[in-house]
């Protein structure tokens, strides 16, 4: 590999690879260094390698080597990219250096000849070696770390902002946003992770922190348990309060009350959508104020309160439908079917459900159509036809799975589960089940004790079939 590199080598190959340990990141580093200075010669280069390795080891030996040889310039910039966690792009670079493109390309290209930057052929993406990065963040100072973190938190915040709107818009958007979402993830949390730890004294690390659950919204829905949404929003919710602004206030407030309701516990939740709406109606948000009435209509159906539900459910479809908002009326057409179907007035309840997908395919909302056709399932299934009501618990789990909807797959695989158990299929139904448990003991709910009863409940029958 050293002769690859670098072939004038030479004789010296031996030596060098016995002074790095025969570590690939230290022989590149070498190598690179010897390939890029024409003007070092390998005796030199051996004869400061072995004054080094003495006291720091192989391959921090080599770092610091190579890292001497870079122009001042270069160790600057390259020191700065410590703030990335994982993989990067040019852009990305591009405004943590606070430069133009075409410039951050030319000195990661730079470094990646020197082999202080690895190239990631598959994803196209830049990275850092772990042991890199530490050597580079060991040499950043502290308040260049801080700009370098500034500026990565607010340009992953402005990325973040631009796949979830990819995402709202459906169709192929759907799949982009929701790739660009997972490549960036660790980014994501890097971001909010410096505005949370400097929000309480950074005006600017405040709003970032504020902004970051707003700005992924339909993305975070999908891709955070409750657990995680409940601590980014907590967050958000000083920050926001702290800043004074009151609409920020009001979504997280309401951030917090889904995240309880799916975490099963009905009355904090409702709590945090009774203060949502205080604030919505103080401020005459008529969007959020109807928002709030149709979560908390959901919570009060959790809690069997059908009638009452439907009352919060009705004025919620009023305000959606004055203000033109095919999203929420989408989603309270759905839940009016919801309360229909529990009170036994399926027929009203399908014509509600076709209503809704009709709304969300229009809208390209795939979460919104997967849960409505797992919904219409359970329908179908109340009376009796369980044949359609497996074919759309089929239909609903595809939607969530091409999104990586894990409470939508898990309500549709736990419904055509108890729909295949009932046509016999014994040992395909408890995978199905399977998988709902899972993930109910995985954020904690309270229903996964109740659930797990009924799977080894099906497990034991399927063993005494079996003996």
């Amino acid at each position: 590999m050293l002769l690859k590199i670098a072939p004038r080598i030479g004789d010296e190959v031996d030596i060098i690879t016995r002074l790095c340990g025969g570590l690939p990141l230290a022989l590149r580093l070498v190598g690179s260094a010897l390939a890029e200075r024409p003007d070092l010669s390998p005796t030199d280069y051996v004869r400061r390698l072995e004054k080094g390795k003495e006291r720091l080891g192989p391959v921090v030996a080599s770092l610091t080597l190579s890292y001497e040889l870079l122009n001042e310039e270069q160790r600057r910039l390259w020191r700065l990219l410590a703030v990335f966690p994982g993989t990067f792009d040019t852009r990305a670079a591009a405004a943590v250096w606070n430069l133009e493109i075409e410039l951050a390309q030319q000195v990661l290209g730079d470094l990646i000849r020197s082999s202080f930057v690895e190239w990631e052929e598959n994803e196209e993406r830049y990275r850092l070696h772990d042991l890199v990065r530490s050597f580079a963040d060991r040499r950043l100072d502290e308040s260049k770390r801080n700009l370098a973190q500034r500026r990565h938190a607010g340009y992953f915040l402005e990325l973040l902002r631009a796949a979830d709107n990819l995402y709202q818009r459906g169709g192929e958007s759907l799949a982009k946003a929701l790739r660009l979402f997972d490549l960036e993830w660790n980014n994501f949390q890097s971001g909010f992770a410096w505005a949370s730890d400097h929000a309480s004294k950074d005006e600017t690390a405040a709003r970032l922190c504020m902004d970051y659950p707003i700005a992924g919204a339909f993305l975070f829905a999908l891709r955070q348990t409750p657990r995680e949404q409940i601590r980014w929003r907590e967050v958000a919710l000083a920050a926001a309060r702290q800043l004074g602004e009151k609409r920020s206030e009001e979504y997280h407030l309401g951030g917090l009350g889904s995240a309880y309701a799916n975490l099963g516990e009905p009355r904090r939740a409702i709590e945090y959508f009774e203060r949502y709406l205080v604030i919505a109606r103080e401020i005459g948000d008529r969007r959020g104020e109807g928002w709030s009435l149709g979560n908390m209509g959901i919570v009060y159906a959790d809690l069997g309160e059908t009638r009452r539900a439907i009352e919060h459910y009705e004025q919620y479809l009023a305000i959606v439908r004055e203000i033109g908002d095919r999203q929420g009326e989408s989603n309270v057409l759905g839940n009016l079917a919801n309360a229909y179907a529990e009170l036994g007035e399926t027929r009203r309840a399908i014509e509600y459900y076709e209503q809704a997908i009709v709304i969300a395919r229009e809208i390209g909302d795939r979460r919104g159509e997967g849960n409505d056709l797992g919904n219409l399932g359970v329908a179908y299934k109340a009376f009796g036809e369980t044949r359609r009501a497996i074919e759309y618990y089929e239909q609903a789990i595809v939607i969530a799975r091409e999104i990586g909807d894990r409470l939508g797959e898990a309500n549709a695989t736990w419904n055509l589960g108890l729909a295949i158990e009932k046509e016999g299929d014994l040992i395909r139904a408890v995978d199905l089940m399977q998988i709902r448990l899972d993930y109910l003991q995985e954020i904690g709910h309270p229903d996964a004790e109740k659930h797990a009863a009924r799977v080894a409940a099906l497990r034991a029958r399927i063993a005494e079939q079996g003996s």
